[in-house]
């Protein structure tokens, strides 16, 4: 199998874009066509799948050259997935929960099980300052499964079974809106977000085969994303029919987004890929994270405390609002990152993916000397 290099700093500004279209969505209340949350949303899929299923391939590969069994990789991937993760969103929790927020101390067992798609379902409406977090149990999830699937399935079968997944996202939304009048339950349940993380899983898949056939198959996601965006600017000038669109348009769009995930794996160069290459674009991206945990609840604080210090609620213009939240969210997600969620994460360097092999004469596998750090 090809190696893949790990460092790929495009992606970070691909994150940036994503949480920007969330923040411009939740924040300033605008949703157009291809500028919305859930494109960003879709990305952030995209992503997961794409780096989760590099990662697990590659540790695969390194366990079978250190003569490990695929399996010694399942408990190391689920303890860093957990540091980089739950932490972070247990700390959000406690904040919140301490602070009264009703849509998290009323359901807070619910939020703490990566539970919130199912609650939102169950409910039938999006919360106010919770509905975000159905997302981030949709990709915990989605950790929790598709490493038995890269680790146990043959290679040679992978590829087909990321296809499956991308047909069984837009099948499952048909079968739930056709059984169910639940208008949530299509957009949230996992078996309904499929596609995205099976389109990023395939280009996994592809960035790991030979040369001449990895780009071929990155030059078809190409040709595939200029059928998809016709398709989409046709059905958008008919006129959508509203089952189709539920059906459709999340696979459209994230058709769409994969030649531009490939291209940031890469590296774009030129204009281009001096913009993706930005510092400030690129720390937003590493912090995106943080930012997407807290985004919500800041509206939510924002008012608390200013009615606790003023005695009213102020009048703000939307444009004020929206630029106050944004520049609290980035400031709470940047101190989060640096004061907590970093020293966590350096604790990633003691699990390796892949344990090196144990030396002859040393007494003990040396774990310390990682195959795969990720």
């Amino acid at each position: 199998m090809p190696r893949v290099r790990r460092h790929m700093p495009q992606l970070d500004s691909l994150r940036a874009i994503a949480v920007s279209l969330v923040l411009f969505q939740h924040f300033g209340g605008v949703e157009w066509p291809m500028l919305n949350g859930r494109i960003g949303v879709i990305l952030f899929f995209i992503l997961s799948g794409f780096l989760i299923t590099g990662i697990l391939l590659d540790s695969r590969s390194a366990a079978g050259e250190a003569g490990s069994a695929a399996v010694s990789v399942l408990p190391r991937f689920y303890v860093r997935r957990f540091l980089r993760i739950v932490p972070a969103f247990y700390a959000v929790l406690a904040v919140t929960y301490m602070a009264r927020i009703g849509d998290v101390t009323h359901y807070v067992a619910w939020h703490m099980a990566y539970l919130s798609n199912v609650l939102f379902c169950i409910q039938g409406v999006w919360p106010k300052t919770t509905s975000h977090l159905w997302s981030l149990a949709v990709e915990e999830q989605f950790y929790l499964a598709w490493p038995l699937v890269v680790l146990f399935v043959p290679y040679r079968r992978l590829f087909a079974v990321t296809a499956a997944l991308v047909v069984a996202g837009p099948a499952a939304r048909l079968v739930v809106q056709s059984v169910s009048q639940n208008v949530i339950a299509p957009y949230v349940l996992p078996i309904c977000v499929l596609d995205s993380f099976g389109l990023g899983a395939a280009l996994a898949c592809a960035f790991r085969q030979p040369i001449g056939s990895g780009r071929l198959l990155r030059i078809g996601s190409i040709a595939a994303a200029a059928a998809c965006a016709l398709i989409f600017a046709l059905l958008s000038w008919w006129g959508w029919n509203g089952r189709l669109r539920v059906t459709v348009s999340d696979t459209l769009i994230a058709v769409m987004l994969l030649p531009l995930i490939a291209a940031a794996a890469e590296g774009v160069p030129g204009v281009a890929g001096r913009m993706l290459g930005a510092r400030p674009l690129r720390y937003v991206g590493r912090v995106s994270y943080g930012i997407y945990l807290w985004h919500l609840f800041v509206p939510a604080l924002f008012f608390e405390i200013v009615h606790r210090l003023s005695g009213s609620d102020l009048a703000w213009n939307r444009a004020a609002l929206a630029g106050a939240w944004t520049v609290v969210t980035l400031a709470i997600s940047a101190l989060s990152w640096h004061l907590f969620e970093t020293p966590i994460n350096r604790l990633k360097r003691y699990i390796p993916y892949v344990a090196a092999p144990a030396r002859r004469g040393s007494g003990t596998g040396a774990a310390s000397s990682p195959l795969v750090r990720g």
